[in-house]
């Protein structure tokens, strides 16, 4: 602002020889400007409504003004005063807007705009959209990728009566026909026309070339506060708003500066966008659309055809397995598979023999346990999963990098006669193994390598025995999902060796799967009259409930509305139940959006030819309605669209829905996801997974949702004002003071997911974000006894334990061990193991057996050899002598765990010359096997937060 008060002064310096009283004016004229008194001056006009400091400052500079024209010709000097005058106007105005906008929103300085500013074009107009009156826009080409984010600001534009003009063409047919009909539709408010050269010749404007019009802006009208401009290089499109490198002026300063003419810029292009508006701007019709369709039909396989020819970036390739089963070559190890790949190696180098991958849907695991199989060499491999489509999709993919190994699929106890030799690769299901017990027909030591794809199926009981009964070199699980688990903590499946994890929004950010736009839409399904059972709604009620034509009505209205960016919808629509996505499918069909519905028991051909159907531009099906988000075979890479049309009240749950559809494509840029959000429970799920999260926050780190989502760069999310209201309300409810016992019952809920909330074991914690946060909570409730307790989950042993000198010493181990290393946890477990399943145990024990099996543990521990660094340093450590692991054991641990703690009572353990020993309060309790495994659980505990801590900082050793 200043920089334009100097060039007014300047324009008159070369007349002047006066160059202190220039400077005295520059100085008064910045520092009136800075301290907002030319608004005063211009809005009041009158100097005697003036704060007394400002009258002065104002009274200086009007004097310095005097002097400075002094020496002018007198009849020019009321223009000169004039025309500064209407500078400081628009300077006031620029002022005042960026007054109004310290309460948080984006100020607006002109200036260039390009892709990756923060904040971006699109948040920038979307700002100006719910501050104007009428907005205009001229754009050559219009997409789904941002007129859909759009389309929220425009209807609350058209709602509160302002008016919207989109002018755009017809080049290259590359605008959507379905764009046009959507922006028709809206009647009131909202007008769209195609520029052509003559108005009375329109019949000939679809057999030719279409006229050419390249203009890109956008103009801003509000009442009472500055017009807007920005005008630059990007179309109303996504990849112009998000993925093209493009630069754009944004302004509300000096484009309303009247010029010479009389007239501002900004309203010369007012003036020159209705020209074109009445002149050169047609209203398609039906006809007129139907016609233009073909020709859009035609341009589109044109284009890609041409775009087939030309290389894509390896990043944007599509990385899911089904496309690189389906080529001719050899597969190569993608970015995401080379790091995973690289750190197995590492982890097997170190003696380590189980591992997990953590990685988001569509990121190619299954080839990345071929190449891994490769690496480690290993001949006879058994790949486990919990449905007969991933079985096929892992041969085929296993087929590429191994074309010479046999190839078994298990399909019952008679395949299984073919599991022999020394080069074979077997796919089964879990269910075929354990199936009266077929895996005993296989040696437990058979199988080199154990893949478990879906690892988190595996710790339910009829998988957890097929597991357990094989002894492989290595086994590696691989999930997406480990805090769902199936309600189990599968991390100790693989002693919680995660070799590699990359989550959801890691990938996008990355670029190995395909961004999302997500919209939360009002629903006004009252929840309330839904019974909650306590874990989640009753099913009948629930649906009886969402299957409605009105509800019907909105989910298929918002359909049309936020188009695909490409050919026809293809929706994933998730229900509630099976009556549900029944239901939904024929409404969905009398609606115009033909439906099928696909349920775990569809069978696998079915199943094929419904996604084929689906892919496939000719055909009229458009949605799929399913129930089970763990359906894994439900990945269809060309998604347009994903329905959430239940609840979600997990994290996990509401993430893999949205992953179902991210995988990438060449013609997919993004993924449009339409949450129907209403006042059911858990409703703060979505906006706290969109700022990261996958659980329920401590307290000091929750955030309302309108203040930031965190998701990746090409992601979007846009809510209505209803919905906001909802997720406000649900996350100020999870934190009220004294609310940390109830954001634990949170949290334990949704660990429950698959089982009861009784079940739910203490390590488990460390499935969630922020770990440290919760085992504070549980601290300053009492531990976890006491927790239990108050939360009415203890079960009447433990309600048993309750005050007792066995509530202490479980407290003690979960609590006060405070371990610099991992030793006291490792003793506790050699006691545990010595003392066995029985109630005939005993209550002491020669250190020399003590050191035998601590000796053991970290033998057939490798990765946490080096917490012992006399062992670590060791030439060779299976020969350590064991007379060290004594002296070792008497030195630090032992003597540790037999010295007494704050009072003598609470002395747990006596070490006597030879002999280690429990103290008699504590005897009766040991006793117990189901006390025992009380104590096992927090010696779990106790050691996973030992070694969480420790690699938090690897300082603390």
């Amino acid at each position: 602002m200043a920089g334009l008060g100097h060039r007014r002064i300047v324009s008159v310096r070369h007349t002047s020889h006066r160059a202190p009283v220039f400077d005295r004016v520059g100085r008064l004229f910045c520092q009136s400007v800075e301290r907002g008194h030319l608004w005063n001056l211009v809005d009041n006009r009158r100097m005697d409504r003036l704060n007394g400091h400002a009258h002065d400052e104002i009274a200086d500079l009007i004097v310095a003004l005097h002097e400075l024209f002094r020496s002018d010709d007198p009849s020019d000097f009321n223009n000169k005063v004039n025309l500064l005058r209407q500078s400081i106007d628009t300077l006031a105005q620029s002022e005042a807007f960026r007054s109004s906008s310290r309460d948080g929103r984006n100020s607006l300085c002109p200036g260039i705009v390009s892709t990756f500013d923060s904040p971006p074009l699109y948040s920038r107009l979307v700002q100006q959209i719910d501050e104007s009156s009428t907005v205009r826009i001229a754009t050559a080409f219009l997409s789904a990728g941002e007129t859909n984010p759009l389309i929220r600001p425009l209807e609350s534009l058209v709602a509160r009566s302002g008016e919207v003009r989109i002018l755009t063409s017809l080049m290259g047919f590359f605008n959507r026909p379905e764009t046009f009909s959507e922006f028709l539709s809206w009647r009131e408010g909202l007008s769209l026309r195609l520029y052509v050269e003559n108005l009375d010749d329109v019949e000939t404007l679809l057999s030719g070339i279409p006229p050419a019009f390249h203009a890109k802006t956008f103009l801003f009208s509000k009442d009472g506060r500055p017009n807007v401009m920005a005008i630059g290089s990007a179309n109303m499109t996504g990849a112009a708003m998000a993925g093209n490198i493009e630069w754009n002026y944004i302004s509300d300063f000096e484009v309303n500066a009247n010029l010479n003419s009389g007239t501002s810029p900004y309203m010369d292009a007012v003036a020159r966008f209705d020209t074109l508006w009445e002149k050169n701007g047609y209203i398609p019709d039906d006809a007129f659309i139907e016609q233009y369709a073909e020709l859009h039909r035609r341009a589109a396989e044109l284009h890609k055809r041409v775009r087939g020819l030309r290389h894509v970036p390896e990043q944007h390739v599509d990385e899911f397995d089904r496309t690189l089963a389906e080529t001719d070559q050899a597969p190569c190890p993608r970015p995401a598979q080379q790091a995973a790949l690289a750190s197995l190696s590492d982890l097997r180098d170190a003696g380590a023999r189980k591992f997990a991958v953590i990685a988001a849907t569509g990121l190619g695991k299954t080839l990345l346990s071929a190449f891994e199989v490769r690496n480690a060499g290993a001949r006879r491999v058994l790949f486990l999963a919990h449905r007969e489509i991933i079985l096929r999709q892992a041969m085929d993919n296993y087929k590429k990098v191994f074309p010479d190994t046999r190839m078994i699929l298990v399909r019952g106890a008679a395949s299984l006669e073919e599991v022999h030799g020394d080069k074979v690769h077997v796919f089964a299901m879990f269910n075929t193994l354990a199936e009266r017990n077929n895996y005993k027909r296989i040696s437990a030591d058979f199988f080199d390598y154990v893949i478990i794809d879906e690892f988190h199926h595996s710790a339910a009981p009829s998988y957890r025995k097929v597991v357990d009964h094989f002894a492989p070199k290595y086994l590696l699980g691989m999930t997406a999902t480990p805090e769902r688990a199936d309600g189990q903590d599968i991390l100790e499946l693989c002693n919680r060796e995660i070799a590699y994890e990359v989550r959801l929004f890691d990938a996008i950010e990355r670029r190995w799967l395909a961004p999302f736009q997500y919209f939360a839409l009002y629903d006004p399904t009252d929840y309330e009259q839904v019974r909650w059972t306590g874990i989640g709604y009753d099913e009948q009620e629930l649906e009886i409930a969402l299957s409605n034509d009105t509800r019907a009505d909105l989910v298929t209205r918002a359909l049309r509305r936020y188009q695909p960016p490409y050919g026809k919808h293809k929706v994933l629509a998730f229900c509630s139940n099976v009556g549900h996505a029944k239901w939904t499918a024929a409404a969905f069909g009398r609606r115009g959006f033909p439906a099928e519905v696909v349920l775990g028991e569809t069978d696998e051909t079915t199943r094929r030819r419904v996604l084929e159907r689906l892919e496939n531009e000719n055909d009229d099906l458009k949605v799929l309605c399913a129930v089970d988000v763990l359906n894994e075979g439900i990945d269809v890479p060309l998604i347009t669209h994903i329905l959430l049309m239940r609840p979600t009240q997990s994290f996990t749950v509401f993430l893999q829905q949205i992953g179902r559809g991210l995988r990438l494509h060449p013609e997919k840029p993004f993924v449009t996801v339409l949450d129907f959000v209403g006042n059911f429970q858990k409703s703060y799920v979505a906006p706290l997974a969109l700022q990261g999260y996958h659980n329920v926050p401590a307290q000091d780190r929750l955030t309302l949702p309108t203040t930031e989502f965190r998701v990746p760069k090409w992601c979007l999310v846009d809510a209505d004002t209803d919905v906001h209201r909802i997720w406000n309300d649900d996350i100020e409810r999870l934190d009220p003071r004294g609310a940390a016992l109830r954001r634990l019952e949170t949290v334990i809920e949704d660990l429950a997911i698959g089982k009861k909330k009784e079940e739910v074991r203490l390590p488990e914690f460390f499935l969630l974000d922020g770990v440290d946060s919760y085992t504070t909570q549980i601290r300053r409730n009492g531990g976890w006894l006491a927790v239990r307790i108050k939360l009415g989950l203890a079960d009447d042993a433990e309600l048993e334990l309750e005050g007792t000198v066995g509530e202490k010493f479980l407290k003690h181990v979960e609590q006060e061990l405070r371990p610099n290393k991992s030793y006291k946890m490792t003793v506790l477990r050699v006691l545990l193991d010595l003392s066995g399943q029985s109630s005939d145990v005993p209550f002491e024990w020669n250190v020399k057996d003590i050191a035998s099996g601590f000796l053991d543990y970290y033998l057939e521990n490798t990765r946490r050899r080096d917490d012992w660094s006399d062992l670590a340093k060791h030439k060779n450590p299976a020969e350590y002598p064991i007379r060290s692991v004594v002296t070792h054991l008497r030195r630090m641990p032992l003597a540790h765990l037999s010295r007494s703690t704050e009072r003598d009572l609470d002395k747990f353990f006596e070490l006597d010359s030879d002999t280690f020993s429990i103290v008699e309060t504590v005897r009766d309790y040991w006793r117990d096997p189901f006390f025992r495994r009380l104590v096992f659980e927090r010696v779990e505990f106790a050691e996973a937060l030992y070694w969480y801590t420790r690699n938090k900082s690897p300082a603390k050793t």
